[in-house]
C-alpha cells in the first residue's frame, strides 16, 4: 500500500493537477483566459486569469537567479503571453533565459541591453 501511495504522490498527483490546470484553460472563447500585468513594489509582474480567478500569479521574472521584478509592463506581458501559449500547447510553462533573450526582456545579468 505504501508503494502505491508513493507512486501516486510522485507521478499521479502532479499529472492530475496538470490535467486539472489544462482542463481549466480549455475554452471556446479566446478571451476567457488572458494575461494581465500589474505594478509591484519594484517593477511589474503578470498573472494569467481565467473564469474570474487567478491561475498563475508571477510577481517576478521566471527563469533567472534571484527575485527581480520586470522593468516594464511590456516585458511582463510578453513573458506572460509566452507562458499562456505554452499552456495552450500543452507544454511546460517554465521559462528559460534563452526565451527571455528571444523576447528581448531586460533582466539582471543580461549582457544584451535593449
Amino acid at each position: 500500500m505504501r508503494i502505491i501511495n508513493k507512486i501516486f504522490y510522485m507521478k499521479g498527483l502532479p499529472l492530475l493537477l496538470t490535467g486539472v490546470f489544462f482542463f481549466s484553460c480549455q475554452t471556446n472563447s479566446p478571451n476567457r483566459v488572458r494575461v494581465a500585468t500589474f505594478k509591484t513594489e519594484n517593477g511589474y509582474g503578470f498573472r494569467i486569469e481565467g473564469k474570474e480567478k487567478v491561475l498563475i500569479n508571477q510577481p517576478f521574472i521566471p527563469g533567472i537567479e534571484g527575485v527581480h521584478a520586470f522593468k516594464t509592463a511590456d516585458d511582463a506581458f510578453k513573458t506572460g503571453n509566452l507562458v499562456l501559449e505554452k499552456i495552450r500547447n500543452k507544454r511546460s510553462p517554465g521559462i528559460t533565459v534563452e526565451e527571455l533573450d528571444s523576447l528581448e526582456v531586460d533582466y539582471p545579468g543580461n549582457n544584451k541591453k535593449k
